[in-house]
């Protein structure tokens, strides 16, 4: 597709720095209001919805898809399959098993056979989230394109033809339709020569690459594992980066500030600007049986993902291992310390001496890894089933113990309240409401990031309920 000016629009995506195009493309926008690749990278940094944001909702949904572009993405990301009789479908996967828990390949299986299949992410989401249906390519195109760019990637690369001629259907679809696809894949030129701008992403298996490939392509990916480095590399060709995947606002900042303009990110209720909350208490919302934004387990896993026990408004952290559970959703930014309140119980003691606790005053929400060379600063409160209780101070010079105490053991099933308040003083730490010690502190503590900890597990799980965050009144 010709511009105005005579060159074709991948032409001028490559010559002209993306901070600039709002000059040089606005003979050819839509409108001055109308969602474009254009209007996109006149951001100095945007949000798109990596799967649709499955952090939030089932990832790949319609429904996820509505809720991404009424929450404000820039642009939501789909991933095509082909079904075997030749309908678009949007999913991640080429086998149903995972979401749907049903071992085939959409490529085998017709589009009347996927209506009978749900997309089933409770394990990740919490049981409360509905199973919902996989979506119809043509359905999303009708309810999203004017609404938002789309990234839109052939996940096989077997398709691409069909799919190209599938997307040139839509009215002004080169304007507000990024082709997507690994920096390795064919496909790249096709859509070029189509008019699309082409988002060449690089994993990490094939970042080593990027130095040959990323002249080929209009937009520029890297995975969130890739070091600072390479990242520093993709942002020197003075193409637009994006970053995917992003879950937390720390990954956000961390990549903003090597100059990463975009973030494909799987939290946007979170992550995206004007999302923190600045003032006021926060309480748990774990009896609603859905994980709420900003709440992630430190491994990024289906099978790290915590238990909802909605009948103890508790969550469950697994047993296999150490973790950790940071509650981004009861962060409140820059607020001194005033309390943090919590109950947890091992509703089975099989022998051992299991550890658990809560985290708090972290600057980020970065996983809280106490003990571990990569935690670098905060405080956390641990309980023994024994009965002891400890204060930890993390520095960059490693952990170091302000308190201890020895009290009751505990009994398999029975809940304890742990309490950590601040003053100008210090902090007073108490268990079930009685005064256990106090620590002198030099200055008062912010609220900062919170995490639910499980230590040494000992083979068997812990649970927290009534996770209470009180800023200090002002």
């Amino acid at each position: 597709m010709a511009t105005p000016s005579g060159l074709t629009r991948r032409q001028l995506l490559s010559l002209v720095p993306m901070t600039a195009l709002a000059g040089s493309l606005v003979s050819c926008a839509r409108s001055a209001t109308a969602p474009s690749v254009r209007s996109m990278l006149n951001q100095e940094q945007f949000v798109i919805a990596h799967r649709g944001s499955g952090d939030n909702w089932t990832e790949h949904t319609l429904h996820s898809y509505r809720q991404a572009a009424a929450h404000g993405a820039a642009a939501v990301e789909l991933s095509v399959h082909r079904t075997s009789d030749g309908i678009f479908v949007c999913h991640h996967d080429a086998n149903l098993e995972r979401l749907t828990g049903e071992d085939r390949l959409i490529a085998q299986t017709s589009f009347a056979e996927l209506q009978g299949v749900r997309n089933d992410a409770r394990q990740w989401l919490g049981p409360a989230t509905p199973v919902r249906p996989i979506p119809r390519l043509e359905s999303v195109m009708e309810e999203l394109a004017g609404r938002c760019v789309l990234f839109i990637e052939d996940k096989t690369g077997a398709h691409a033809v069909q799919l190209l001629e599938e997307l040139d259907r839509w009215p002004q679809a080169k304007d507000a339709i990024v082709w997507k696809q690994n920096s390795t894949a064919a496909g790249r030129e096709l859509a070029a020569e189509r008019g699309y701008p082409v988002w060449g992403y690089f994993a990490p298996d094939t970042i080593e690459l990027a130095g040959t490939l990323a002249k080929d392509f209009d937009l520029l990916g890297v995975h969130d594992s890739a070091s600072d480095e390479q990242v520093k590399t993709l942002v020197d060709s003075g193409k637009p980066v994006i970053c995917w995947e992003i879950h937390t606002r720390w990954q956000s900042e961390h990549f903003a500030a090597l100059g990463v303009r975009g973030m494909m990110c799987s939290n946007l209720l979170y992550v995206a600007p004007g999302k923190t909350r600045t003032s006021g208490p926060r309480s748990d919302d774990f009896a609603s049986g859905r994980r709420a934004a900003g709440d992630l387990p430190d491994a990024l896993s289906w099978s790290a993902q915590p238990v909802f026990r909605r009948e103890l408004g508790a969550v469950e952290l697994p047993a296999a291992r150490k973790n950790s559970y940071t509650l981004g959703s009861l962060h409140v930014a820059s607020e001194s310390l005033g309390s943090i309140r919590c109950q947890l119980r091992w509703p089975t003691l099989s022998g051992g001496n299991p550890v658990a606790g809560v985290a708090f005053a972290v600057p980020t929400d970065k996983p809280y890894r106490a003990f571990e060379d990569s935690q670098r600063t905060g405080y956390h409160l641990q309980l023994s089933a024994s009965g002891e209780l400890s204060l930890w101070c993390c520095t960059g010079s490693g952990m170091r113990r302000l308190f201890g105490a020895q009290g009751a053991p505990l009994s398999a099933g029975q809940w304890v309240e742990l309490e950590v308040q601040g003053s100008e003083e210090g902090l007073v730490l108490r268990r079930d409401g009685e005064q256990i010690g106090s620590v002198a502190m030099r200055e008062p503590l912010a609220t900062d990031y919170v995490s639910l900890l499980s230590l040494i597990p000992e083979g068997v799980p812990v649970q927290f309920r009534k996770v209470r965050i009180h800023p200090k009144a002002s």
